[in-house]
């Protein structure tokens, strides 16, 4: 997967080359060149912002010495999460798919998988779900099949796994291939065992790029991306320990759920967003058990989050 030309180059130095961002620290990146070569670099400038899986430009800084990065391609989409100030902190860029994992222990929080795939979908990812730790099914297991069986009614594909016993991994490694993934899921579902489990020297691998990046062995990255061979890539989040989805602007919310987007060109209006809204057809639907009362009430609950924090963000910008 060598990497594409940025589209707008911003460094015309006759040294620049075309690059991708394999790693990101505190403040250095590592950069792969077209042959595969790894570069230490940092942003050559303070509106230079990448993250891992961005199709940079790049001056190598030679032997032992810290190159610089020039210029970002445009993005395809770029997954982020909400920081601590509540804003939109990037994690990564490019992907092509979104693997969300669940377990029975703990057990799953369904308004949490919806905003996943949501996020997924507004992003023009695919999105998978991963039910992890199937040796370990208990009291939650029927539970967790009823909403997995809601999901496939949809049209998810819901893989069935174990990382301990390795059942289910090499369904979920051929679904890798000429994809640029990322899991998430909530804490303790597995995550960091399947990734161990479907890349081997994974956890290595950490350990080899922080020596190269000279930020020392313990130190983790915001992300790190894992060449499968040259058919894919999955980019893991080892020094962030959650993540959750900024919300969206409240006409698109509607966009990130499948079935009610399928049906909201046939309510009376073209605008309706399928709450307080008369002869609406997503409604009706849930009505007759077309749709699900938890999914259509997993949207609301999304929705009226979006519509406070955009009022919340007009009233701030009047005050400013």
């Amino acid at each position: 997967m060598p990497p594409k030309v940025p589209v707008k180059p911003t460094d015309t130095h006759s040294d620049a080359q075309a690059g991708l961002v394999v790693a990101r620290f505190r403040r250095d990146f590592l950069v792969d060149d077209a042959s595969g070569q790894r570069h230490r670099c940092l942003a050559g400038r303070r509106d230079v912002r990448p993250v891992v899986g961005d199709h940079v430009t790049f001056i190598p800084g030679g032997e032992d010495a810290t190159g610089r990065i020039t210029g970002v391609a445009r993005r395809d989409n770029c997954l982020a999460r909400i920081d601590s100030r509540g804003g939109a902190e990037p994690l990564a860029a490019n992907l092509t798919q979104l693997l969300v994992i669940v377990a029975s222990q703990p057990p799953p929080d369904a308004l949490v998988i919806d905003r996943y795939l949501c996020a997924a979908r507004l992003l023009d990812m695919r999105a998978s779900i991963i039910h992890n730790k199937i040796d370990l099914d208990g009291a939650c297991a029927p539970a967790l099949t009823a909403l997995l069986d809601e999901y496939r009614s949809i049209g998810y594909r819901v893989f069935a796994a174990s990382a301990a016993s390795g059942e289910g991994l090499a369904e979920i490694s051929a679904a890798l291939a000429d994809e640029i993934t990322s899991f998430v899921g909530q804490s303790g579902v597995g995550k960091s065992s399947l990734v161990n489990a479907l890349i081997p020297g994974a956890q290595q691998s950490v350990g080899r790029i922080s020596d190269k990046s000279g930020e020392g062995r313990h130190t983790t990255t915001t992300a790190l991306a894992h060449r499968l061979g040259d058919s894919g890539m999955v980019i893991d989040f080892p020094g962030v320990r959650g993540y959750s989805p900024p919300l969206p602007e409240p006409a698109s919310v509607q966009s990130g759920y499948l079935e009610i987007a399928a049906l909201s060109g046939a309510c009376r209006f073209a605008d309706c967003l399928h709450d307080d809204e008369p002869d609406c057809a997503v409604k009706a639907a849930v009505a007759d058990a077309r749709i699900s009362q938890r999914r259509y009430q997993s949207y609301v609950h999304l929705l009226r989050l979006a519509r406070r924090l955009d009022s919340a963000q007009a009233r701030s910008a009047r005050r400013h």
